[in-house]
């Protein structure tokens, strides 16, 4: 998938990206090495900005598969999407709740 988007080395810029976002992950929730993830793992989302995303108008579905001629396919949004409604419509809920007058519903 690589290679079709224009990425030289794809082969070996798979595994660097997935090195990249795996120990980068990993750096950041454990904290260390934390400005030297953040940079790589920044440099590695605006690549797949402006190599996918922009060419598709930021469209947050995942990316299934790609066309011979090289234009991403889109599917299903995943669990991200539920999970971001969700923690939101929490979030206001509750500031609902706390902030109501006494003896209003």
């Amino acid at each position: 998938m690589l290679q079709q988007l224009g990425i030289p080395a794809a082969g070996f810029m798979a595994w660097v990206v997935g090195f990249v976002e795996f120990f980068g992950g990993i750096a950041l929730i454990v904290g260390i090495f934390t400005v030297e993830a953040a940079l790589l793992l920044s440099i590695n989302m605006l690549v797949a900005m402006f190599k996918v995303h922009m060419a598709q108008g930021f469209n947050f579905l995942n990316i299934t598969g790609v066309t011979a001629s090289g234009t991403p396919q889109f599917g299903m949004p995943g669990a991200e999407v539920n999970l971001l409604a969700d923690s939101g419509h929490r979030e206001h809920r509750d500031r609902c709740i706390v902030n109501a007058p006494i003896g209003s519903s």
